[in-house]
């Protein structure tokens, strides 16, 4: 359905505080970790020189690692479409306009030697976006390019 990209976020008066104006202020904000995202990807991406972080919690669950994040804990590497609704509300800031495709993404699946029934074809048909459609815009504020 659709693919995922990583960018890292973190509360308005987090940002503030550390004076995040370019991807090279990572280094002195605590990056916020999830089991199966590293870092490394973005980093190397953005030109900073850094390692993946080694300390700290490691979040196995996308909502508490941007809870953490929407708490002023530090900066996490989010999916796009699991932080849009924080990031509309203004809850989270988007740092920086570098992003890297996540490896995991949202599919439909089915077995292909079965007809879906009348009611799976209306959910394909809800789920997947329309030919040329976008999707949802966010609100940009306070980014930086890089």
């Amino acid at each position: 359905l659709w693919d995922e990209v990583l960018f890292p976020v973190c509360a308005p008066e987090y940002r503030a505080r550390l004076a995040l104006a370019q991807p090279a202020d990572l280094k002195r904000a605590t990056l916020l970790r999830h089991a199966w995202q590293s870092w490394s990807a973005w980093l190397r991406a953005a030109g900073v020189r850094a390692t993946e972080p080694a300390h700290g919690v490691t979040y196995s669950d996308s909502a508490l690692l941007l809870q953490a994040a929407r708490e002023g804990q530090g900066v996490a590497l989010a999916r796009r479409l699991l932080a849009l609704d924080d990031l509309q509300s203004g809850r989270l800031v988007r740092l920086f306009d570098v992003e890297v495709q996540d490896g995991y993404g949202y599919f439909a699946a089915w077995r292909a030697d079965t007809a879906l029934s009348r009611e799976a074809e209306a959910l394909r048909a809800w789920l997947r976006p329309a030919p040329g459609v976008a999707e949802p815009p966010l609100r940009r504020t306070g980014t930086t390019s890089s």
